[in-house]
């Protein structure tokens, strides 16, 4: 994907991946949505539809939480307190299992 030029294809691209994402998921039998089959954010490691959820609402919190941090006229800790850049992969499980929800309560097929 190349990168976008001005705020209007950022919005598109956004909007694209959206719904690419949307069409994946839905792909997905219930049953399998805890099936940790897809290579994982960590090297050597595997997970689920439902991680991927769970990483993704992860970096959206993250996200919120440095734009209220500054708001608040604080500097936020990158990428999260606790973790270096060259850590995203642990970071990365923190929110699958910060979410264990979403894998563990996915009704059976």
């Amino acid at each position: 994907m190349a990168v976008p030029r001005d705020k209007g294809e950022l919005v598109r691209a956004i909007d694209d991946s959206y719904d690419k994402l949307v069409r994946d998921l839905a792909r997905v039998p219930v049953g399998l949505a805890g099936d940790r089959s897809m290579p994982g954010h960590r090297s050597g490691t595997v997970m689920s539809p439902s991680d991927l959820v769970a990483y993704l609402i992860g970096w959206f919190e993250q996200v919120l939480s440095w734009h209220e941090d500054r708001g608040a006229g604080n500097e936020p800790d990158f990428p999260a307190t606790g973790y270096a850049w060259n850590e995203l992969g642990a970071l990365a499980e923190e929110f699958y299992r910060l979410r264990s929800w979403l894998r563990d309560h996915t009704p059976s097929a």
